[in-house]
């Protein structure tokens, strides 16, 4: 998405693709299988990837390496009015200990975390199709 493609050019790497619409990541990994065609790719996650986009991709044409491990750190968290969830496993880190108040509002930060959210049995009242902090202010300032 746009943030990860600001963060390259800050590097001095300038993204060949720029997934639209990063909240989709089912779309993204479409557009993006057609743009690389039959080049290898290099998949760089974490270890506890969805693997929403590099699970498209016949086993052969692609490698896959854990670069960072996701660790949940369990916190009691006052009651709030609304709750982000950025990814799964930050639903799963918040429920470990923690409940989310009848009265609350939940966002769900892009396709894979609302479909999730949802498999939880949780209402979710927004999910930001473009993943970044401008479209969640806007969704912040519309909806509530």
């Amino acid at each position: 998405g746009e943030t990860t493609a600001k963060s390259l050019v800050e590097r001095g790497l300038n993204p060949d693709f720029v997934g639209r619409n990063s909240g989709n990541p089912s779309e993204i990994a479409e557009q993006f299988k057609m743009l690389v065609a039959d080049k290898k790719v290099l998949f760089p996650q974490s270890s506890i990837s969805n693997r929403t986009v590099a699970s498209i991709f016949p086993s052969e044409q692609i490698e896959e390496v854990s670069i960072y491990r996701t660790e949940v750190n369990l916190q009691q968290i006052p009651d709030c009015d609304v709750y982000v969830f950025t990814s799964p496993s930050n639903v799963d880190g918040f429920l470990e200990c923690n409940q989310i108040p009848i009265h609350a509002k939940v966002i769900a930060w892009g396709k894979t975390t609302e479909n999730y959210l949802l498999k939880k049995g949780l209402k979710v009242v927004s999910t930001l199709e473009n993943s970044t902090l401008e479209q969640l202010i806007r969704e912040l300032n519309v909806k509530f």
